[in-house]
């Protein structure tokens, strides 16, 4: 009973995001992470009736996790200019703080984990997840405007708070990020931020 708590810990989704990163999914299967990380594959089928949920379970544990912290910060100010900028050094942090899942979210697209044989419940859970994230932005654009935001200037936003600081980041994924990313990071937020149309 004690072994199959092991299935559920965070030691075992990193343990997939290396096993995803060595092998690929293609590669991946429940004999292969038994055997890497040790665990009884009983105890992996009692939690995860096939590797397709497996990997479900673990993508969306990520959003989810990455998500909570990003409108933490995003929406946790009373300034939303800084707020934006808090934000985008979020995704950094959560980058070096994280770095399997990082890797994971950064390089791997869902379609590349068989997207279309997730069972029904995990896409609900996706489609979820991204009326959640939609609902961040709009929350925090009606913050910053008493105005919609344009299509544009929230495009250019997104840029700026989450596109560039996951390029600029993913090389250093796996090592201590050094601390003129994060002054680029910021920087280029606030350069960018007094041209961006909020009309």
């Amino acid at each position: 009973m004690g072994r199959s708590k092991i299935v559920q810990t965070e030691d075992l989704q990193k343990g997939l995001c290396i096993i995803l990163k060595k092998h690929g999914f293609g590669n991946f299967s429940m004999q292969l992470v038994a055997k890497e990380l040790k665990i009884p594959i009983g105890s992996l089928y009692h939690r995860y009736p096939s590797k397709i949920e497996m990997v479900a379970d673990l993508w969306l544990s990520i959003i989810q996790d990455f998500q909570n912290k990003f409108e933490a910060s995003l929406l946790d100010k009373t300034d939303p200019i800084h707020a934006g900028k808090e934000a985008a050094l979020q995704v950094a942090h959560w980058m070096e703080k994280e770095p399997e899942f990082a890797y994971l979210l950064s390089s791997v697209r869902k379609e590349d984990l068989n997207y279309n044989e997730w069972p029904t419940k995990y896409k609900s859970i996706e489609k979820r997840a991204k009326i959640q994230l939609q609902r961040i932005w709009i929350r925090w654009s009606n913050q910053l405007t008493n105005d919609r935001l344009s299509e544009e200037s929230l495009f250019l936003f997104k840029t700026l708070i989450v596109d560039i600081p996951v390029n600029i980041s993913k090389p250093f994924i796996g090592k201590k990020f050094p601390s003129y990313l994060y002054s680029f990071i910021e920087s280029t937020y606030l350069h960018h931020f007094s041209k961006l149309n909020l009309s």
